[in-house]
């Protein structure tokens, strides 16, 4: 059996601030053989009149990985392995109708299987 894949990892997600300035994206591997070794997480929102704050969390809002208080244009240096998952990142109190974008960052492990 050869070794698995190890591959740089920089995956998006993308929304809509809704009316109360409120967002949220959920970013997860796309197969069940990719772990993920996240490093950090970038977020940031086309406009700030409202400075937004932003939080991460794995999975099911159990574990809070992160958060900062400038969600407009922020970094978050993060020690998460991600398999079988998801991150919910979630902006509050920002400019309704502005786009929100969280980038994780790290390293991907594909299995062979």
């Amino acid at each position: 059996m050869s070794a698995p894949a190890v591959l740089p990892l920089e995956e998006f997600g993308r929304t809509t601030l809704n009316a109360a300035g409120v967002g949220r994206v959920e970013i997860r591997p796309l197969t069940l053989r990719q772990t993920w070794l996240i490093t950090g997480l970038a977020v940031s929102v086309s406009t700030d009149v409202s400075e937004p704050t932003c939080s991460v969390w794995a999975s099911s809002k159990a574990v809070l990985l992160g958060s900062t208080a400038t969600g407009s244009m922020d970094q978050l240096g993060l020690a998460y392995t991600l398999r079988g998952g998801f991150l919910i990142v979630e902006w509050a109190g920002g400019d309704p109708g502005a786009t929100a974008l969280a980038t994780v960052y790290g390293t991907m492990t594909l299995s062979r299987g």
